[in-house]
């Protein structure tokens, strides 16, 4: 019984090690905005330098603007920038950059409805 736990914990720590334990995610998500202006934004450990954006907009009025910054060591730039206004849902596959610590930025202009915005390494 013992020899089955150990393999099993080697067998995990293999697969953490080889990058295959998952991937890491954030997500921004508002409901029920009215008029709202200012930004939302948080951080995701891109180890990759690969990842992929996900959204769904459902704005009756104003605009959100969604952009991914990747780990540059000149200072982050901008690997993806995309600008709402209404009703859409996206996805922005491959994104490449620089591996490190990615940010995701939502900026609201005037913005009523919801959003949900999903960065995923």
């Amino acid at each position: 019984m013992q020899n089955l736990a150990l393999a099993t914990v080697a067998a995990v720590a293999l697969l953490v090690l080889a990058g295959c334990a998952g991937s890491a995610a954030v997500t921004l998500e508002q409901e029920g905005l009215v008029n709202a202006s200012g930004k939302d934004r948080k951080t995701v450990d891109c180890a990759s330098g690969e990842a992929k954006l996900t959204y769904k907009v459902a704005g009756t009025a104003g605009k959100v603007k969604i952009q991914v910054d990747d780990a540059n060591e000149d200072g982050p730039r901008p690997l993806d920038k995309d600008e709402v206004q209404g009703s859409a849902n996206g996805e922005v596959d491959g994104l490449k950059g620089t591996a490190g610590t990615w940010s995701l930025t939502v900026d609201r202009s005037g913005f009523s409805g919801d959003y949900t915005v999903t960065l995923t390494c």
